[in-house]
């Protein structure tokens, strides 16, 4: 089983801008190598069949659904500006336009933080190969573009990935709560379950329920239910540690995953989240109450089954009058 993370890495965008580019540079030069080899023959071929054979091999391994950063880093940019600045020593002003492509593809296929570091190391080294092989009216025209060229697709993914970040948070999020939905619920328990196979530590989770939520709908209205599930969130969050994940499956149920928690720990921290809200004034009028399944996540257990045990023992909290706690070794 292999671990998921919350939060990609590498997003999406990445993995498909990166298979974007090898495939359309090894289209771009795959005519020019040809030329070279057969007609030129000043060598660049050499350099043209080594580029062509990295962006194949990153467009596979992306279409797999698998982006590499050190394959990007360390070989298809730095092949990509190589062959840049060594057309450019060779053919000077003819080929100075292929540094343009050459910038871009520093943020195409790295992560933004690298990519900008990438980018001036790229404008440093391509200053004296543009000055010694360009008049200098064309290389300040050259060296101007380049520049603005650099800063614009910074600016523009820098947006793109500020974005990206924006949907993935409204993505996770259940707007009402500040809870994470049902959207992670899956990976988080796979996690969790991974993490206990690998350092024995143990997990539990928490299934809560609002008793007769309906009848304060129906009561008080959708406005002061809304509040009540606002206020019930703020509870759990409290009674909660940094380490834990909460969520919110729909309607009043919640669920909340502990880590490196037993079964007594998380009967501790449902018992505390159940006194806290019979104590609470989330009610105009009268007492609001919580029932609550616990169940500790048993070796090799599928998270389904996981999921499955912990409904159980809420429905028999349910079924023992509400307001109570019951965990598997209380049935």
């Amino acid at each position: 089983m292999k671990k998921v993370n919350h939060t990609s890495k590498h997003p999406e965008f990445l993995l498909k801008s990166a298979l974007n580019v090898s495939l359309v540079s090894v289209i771009a030069i795959a005519p020019f190598t040809v030329y070279d080899f057969y007609v030129i023959k000043n060598g660049m071929g050499f350099l043209g069949v080594i580029a062509i054979l990295f962006c194949t091999f990153n467009a596979v391994l992306c279409f797999k659904g698998t982006y590499s950063l050190p394959l990007n880093l360390f070989a298809t940019m730095p092949i990509m500006a190589g062959c840049s600045l060594a057309a450019i020593n060779v053919w000077g002003v003819t080929a100075s336009f292929w540094a343009y492509p050459a910038v871009l593809t520093c943020y195409f296929v790295l992560p933004l933080h690298l990519a900008r570091l990438a980018n001036i190391v790229y404008l440093a080294i391509i200053l004296p190969f543009g000055w010694y092989n360009l008049s200098p009216d064309v290389f300040a025209r050259f060296y101007a573009v380049l520049i603005s060229i650099s800063i614009f697709a910074y600016l523009t993914l820098k947006e793109i990935a500020l974005q990206h970040a924006q949907l993935h948070r409204l993505s996770i999020t259940d707007v009402l709560t500040g809870l994470n939905n049902r959207f992670l619920l899956s990976d988080s328990l796979e996690n969790a379950i991974f993490i206990n196979q690998c350092e024995k530590a143990p997990m539990s989770i928490l299934m809560l329920d609002l008793d007769h939520f309906k009848k304060v709908n129906d009561q008080y209205g959708h406005d002061v239910g809304d509040e009540v599930l606002k206020g019930f969130a703020a509870i759990m969050k409290a009674s909660s540690n940094s380490n834990d994940i909460l969520f919110r499956l729909g309607g009043e149920e919640f669920l909340i995953l502990l880590h490196s928690a037993d079964e007594n720990q998380a009967i501790q921290a449902a018992e505390q989240i159940r006194s806290h809200v019979q104590k609470s004034k989330l009610l105009p009028e009268g007492e609001l109450t919580v029932s609550i399944g616990v169940c500790e996540l048993v070796c090799n257990k599928h998270r389904k089954d996981w999921l499955k045990q912990c409904d159980a023992n809420l429905y028999l909290a349910k079924n023992r009058g509400r307001n109570k706690v019951v965990a598997c070794s209380q049935r």
